[in-house]
């Protein structure tokens, strides 16, 4: 069972990349959802969705991650 956050091994671009680009990117990411307006959420969300998709994670991964226990 994966957790909301939980790191999933794998050897894509994603994981491959430095910690601190990704500690970078996701401190980017949450002070534009706070600032933004709903267009920038929703190219957030495409966004997302195109690194979660390079990051080879399955869709399956992620919605059971959602689920509540």
């Amino acid at each position: 069972m994966y957790y909301f956050g939980q790191y999933i091994p794998g050897k894509s671009i994603i994981h491959r990349l430095d910690p601190r680009v990704k500690i970078a990117g996701l401190n980017s990411l949450s002070l534009i959802v706070f600032l933004a307006d709903v267009l920038i959420l929703f190219l957030s969300s495409a966004f997302l969705l195109i690194v979660t998709l390079g990051a080879q994670i399955s869709p399956r991964y992620i919605l059971k991650a959602l689920k509540p226990s």
